[in-house]
C-alpha cells in the first residue's frame, strides 16, 4: 500500500529582523594608555630629556649623533619600586669591512699559513669603548678572492688587545691547484673581511 503525500502551502510567511536595535551599554573607567615610543637627543634617564608622562614598557629611540645614536630604551622597573630607561638594543648596526691583501694592506700579515688581520678599535667601531668589545661578541667572516683558484679560509683566532686597543683575527688560507692543497702566499690574494659586532 503506498502513502501520498501532499504539502499545500497557498501562503509564504518571511520573517525578518526588527525595524529598531536599541542597545544600552554601561561604560567602564578609562584604562591606562597603550606604550608610546619617544624620541630625543638626550639620555632619557636625564632630566632634561623631559620625559615626565612615561608608563612601564614605552619605548625610546635616541637620536643624537656618535656612540649612543640608534639606541632604544624600555621603560622598566629597576627592582626597587621604581622606573628606569633600560639600553635594549640598537637600530645602527655595527659591521666593518675591509679588503685587505699582503701586497696592500698594513695590518695583514702571514707567517707558516697563518694570516693575521689587525684593525684598531677607533677605526672599526669607533662609537664603541674597547670595554664593550670582546672576542665573544665579535662576528667575523672571510670570503677570500684570488684568479682562478680556489681557496677555503676558516678562522683560527680572535682578539681584542686592551693594550694597542686593536682586533685581531687570525685565519688560515688554503688554495687548491693541480689537484692539491698548499699555503697562499700570493701577494694578490684579496680577502674580503667583515667583522660584526653583537649586542
Amino acid at each position: 500500500m503506498s502513502i501520498e503525500v501532499l504539502l499545500d502551502t497557498p501562503e509564504i510567511s518571511v520573517i525578518g529582523p526588527p525595524n529598531n536595535i536599541l542597545v544600552q551599554l554601561e561604560t567602564g573607567a578609562t584604562g591606562e594608555r597603550g606604550s608610546l615610543i619617544f624620541s630625543g637627543f638626550d639620555n632619557p634617564n636625564s632630566a632634561s630629556a623631559l620625559l615626565t608622562d612615561s608608563l612601564p614598557n614605552d619605548l625610546f629611540i635616541r637620536e643624537s649623533q656618535g656612540q649612543t645614536e640608534g639606541y632604544i630604551y624600555q621603560y622598566l622597573s629597576d627592582g626597587a619600586g621604581g622606573f628606569n630607561w633600560e639600553k635594549i638594543g640598537n637600530l645602527k648596526p655595527s659591521i666593518f669591512s675591509d679588503i685587505a691583501s699582503l701586497s696592500a694592506s698594513a695590518g695583514l700579515t702571514a707567517s707558516a699559513g697563518i694570516f693575521s688581520y689587525e684593525v684598531s678599535i677607533a677605526e672599526a667601531f669607533n662609537e664603541y669603548s674597547i670595554s664593550d668589545i670582546t672576542a665573544n661578541n665579535l662576528h667575523v667572516s672571510i670570503t677570500p678572492e684570488l684568479l682562478n683558484t680556489p681557496i677555503v679560509t676558516t678562522i683560527y683566532g680572535k682578539e681584542v688587545d686592551a693594550g694597542t686597543n686593536t682586533i685581531i683575527i687570525d685565519f688560515y688560507a688554503m688554495k687548491y691547484i693541480a689537484g692539491s692543497w698548499s699555503t697562499v702566499s700570493d701577494n694578490s690574494a684579496k680577502f674580503h673581511i667583515t667583522i660584526s659586532l653583537l649586542a
